[in-house]
């Protein structure tokens, strides 16, 4: 059984480092391994599309140049994915499928139009998957992201929203 941690979150969200870490901490003791990623530059991205998801350089390149960041449109990960069906390529078919299926659920963003491709990473070894702990990870980043809600600028919100509900 997994014992109850009583935490108090501080008046500013968005400064809050050690609840942060200490839900890092559980989540990794009791649940598995933290999906973790670091941010990418455009030419580290373009390797990983073509690598993981089969695609063209040019069309990794071109897809990159339009979002301005290592960021892939969801509308284009849909397209990579009947093309990897058609290609019988399964793997990349489903690294495509699994990519959108974050962009769409646990990290959705603000605009829900697309996705990093920092995240693909995690898909790299198709066994692992089983292994992170999702639940944390979504946690977390709708920790950080009712964080960013708190200010005052900010107008919506991203993330699984579906956990503010339950």
């Amino acid at each position: 059984m997994v014992p109850r941690y009583k935490l108090i979150p501080s008046a500013c969200w968005r400064n809050d480092y050690h609840i942060r870490r200490c839900v890092v901490y559980i989540a990794s003791s009791y649940c598995g391994t933290i999906p973790t990623y670091d941010a990418l530059n455009h030419n580290v991205a373009k390797n990983m599309l073509v690598e993981l998801l089969g695609t063209s350089e040019t069309n990794s390149n071109e897809e990159l140049r339009r979002n301005k960041g290592a960021q892939v449109r969801l509308a284009w990960l849909r397209e990579v994915y009947e093309q990897c069906c058609i290609d019988r390529s399964w793997e990349c078919a489903a690294r495509a499928y699994l990519l959108h299926l974050l962009g769409c659920t646990i990290f959705a963003n603000k605009s829900a139009t697309w996705v990093s491709v920092c995240y693909l990473a995690l898909f790299k070894d198709l066994d692992m998957c089983g292994q992170w702990a999702w639940g944390a990870a979504a946690l977390t980043f709708m920790y950080e992201q009712l964080g960013d809600a708190c200010l005052s600028e900010t107008r919506q919100l991203g993330g699984f929203l579906t956990i503010v509900q339950v």
